[in-house]
């Protein structure tokens, strides 16, 4: 694991650890859908943009992303213009999709 953000690989692992506990307690629900494409299928991550203490629902949890969109996310700084035709991509292929956050990819970067 890398460096993210400016947070160090053992915060976003120590941050990755408290979420994965929080799914197994069933204290908090494990995602089932992504929130930028609406994919089902396969398995949804959570994805924060903070990694900071004191951990929290919402905040470490921030966004359910597919492993698609996932990835895009953490390549966007690498290739600008491919994140910007993938966002593109997905806001058109979403249009009218019932529990979607349009255009929640704009709000990651």
């Amino acid at each position: 694991m890398n460096s993210y953000n400016g947070f160090t690989p053992s915060q976003r692992v120590k941050a990755q650890n408290w979420l994965n506990k929080q799914w197994a307690n069933s204290t908090l629900a494990r995602p089932a859908k992504c929130c930028a494409c609406g994919q089902t299928e396969g398995l949804i991550d959570a994805h924060a943009e903070d990694y900071s203490e004191p951990f929290e629902a919402g905040k470490t949890d921030q966004f359910h992303l597919c492993r698609k969109c996932h990835m895009h996310v953490h390549r966007r700084f690498a290739n600008p213009q491919s994140w910007l035709r993938y966002k593109e991509s997905v806001s058109q292929m979403t249009i009218g999709l019932d529990g979607v956050e349009r255009n929640v990819l704009d709000r990651i970067g």
